[in-house]
């Protein structure tokens, strides 16, 4: 229900600003063209304010955000947008909510050097679709007894070098620890480092993707997440089901051509665990992570439902996870399973190399030892 209002944030944020808004796409002094600008303001809120006016904002335009000291966010910083929950019974907030119904090709650019430090509950930056959100060299921390993820993506999100998301604690919502990608989003990281986030009662430390997000890890970190149930580091999962909205659609996938995921933890897949979804892995490493249950470094699990198979989809073009086999840098399972755990074989879960073959002879069960890529 949450991400149905992110759909009308654009509209309420027109009708808010009626009196200013014009007919055309125009905006920021610039022309239907596009504009390059510094966002004007002297303070953080003062440059969201600016933002959160779609009469400055246009089409084909790129904004830049320089945050170049440490910004707090608490109860003190008005909202972009913010909801009661009838549920939970108290207020839902995201501080940084970015979407314009009719515009595209707009990007955000946060750089400078600073710390972005959210110290109350809810979703610090919401990137809607339309919007290219781009973290060059910023920190951006959560808070420690939250009620939600700290980065929600249905547009675009690009991670640079220099760049982290690190320290939140989700207690309430089960949108994951650091970063949630859903809707069609895209998360692009090119570098940087994702860790030491956390899941209650939720799955995905570090990101999770569901429905038809996608996640492109070019390099950078995803270390020292925690999810009390699947995916310490990743989490890749489809949550549509026939009848849904975009069921069938491609569905959520992840793509790793690089960097390192370790030293998280999961109750299964400590690394990553992918569940009725895709994982394509192409270059990197997965080490060092640690499970409970089963899939130290990668979970692939397919089941069935009313005679409808959702499956998970492991395909290993290059790359490497380790096992038993280097003590120094192994996953390590509660069970039999310190690189690789395929359930459901027989419903469709496949982990396979790039030419085709079983990763694990047979379709499902444990790999204890490392696996390379090929």
């Amino acid at each position: 229900m949450r991400n149905k209002f992110f759909e009308i944030i654009g509209l309420i944020t027109i009708i808010a600003f009626a009196g200013l808004a014009c007919s055309s796409d125009s905006g920021g002094g610039g022309s239907s063209g596009g504009v390059t600008m510094d966002v004007p303001g002297t303070t953080l809120a003062a440059k969201m304010d600016w933002l959160n006016n779609p009469a400055n904002v246009q089409s084909n335009s790129t904004y830049t955000v320089e945050v170049a000291a440490n910004v707090i966010v608490d109860d003190n910083y008005t909202p972009g947008y913010s909801e009661y929950d009838e549920y939970d019974k108290e207020w839902w907030k995201c501080y940084m909510a970015f979407g314009y119904p009719g515009k595209t090709n707009i990007t955000i650019n946060f750089t400078g050097g600073g710390t972005i430090k959210l110290s109350s509950k809810g979703l610090l930056l919401y990137v809607g679709d339309g919007v290219t959100a781009i973290l060059d060299n910023i920190t951006v921390e959560g808070f420690n007894a939250n009620n939600d993820c700290l980065v929600e993506v249905g547009g675009n999100l690009i991670m640079e070098d220099g760049s982290t998301i690190t320290g939140n604690t989700n207690t309430g919502h089960s949108s994951g620890g650091g970063i949630h990608v859903h809707d069609d989003g895209t998360f692009t990281m090119n570098g940087g480092s994702i860790k030491d986030n956390t899941i209650n009662d939720g799955d995905g430390g570090g990101v999770r993707v569901t429905e038809n997000g996608l996640f492109i890890m070019n390099g950078g970190t995803i270390s020292g997440n925690t999810s009390s149930r699947s995916g310490g580091g990743v989490m890749v999962e489809t949550n549509l089901r026939p009848g849904d909205d975009g069921y069938g659609a491609g569905g959520a996938k992840f793509i790793m051509n690089g960097g390192t995921i370790s030293g998280n933890t999961a109750d299964i897949g400590g690394g990553v665990a992918v569940i009725e979804r895709t994982f394509e892995m192409n270059g990197g490493t997965i080490s060092n992570n640690k499970v409970s249950g089963a899939g130290g470094g990668v979970y692939v699990n397919g089941w069935t439902d009313s005679g409808i198979n959702f499956f998970g989809v492991f395909t290993m073009n290059g790359g490497k996870i380790y096992g038993s086999d280097d003590p120094t840098l192994q996953n390590t399972a509660g069970v039999a399973a310190n690189s690789l755990r395929v359930d459901g074989g027989s419903s469709g879960a496949k982990a396979k190399y790039g030419d085709g073959s079983d990763i694990i002879p047979g379709g499902d069960g444990n790999m204890v030892t490392t696996i390379i890529g090929k």
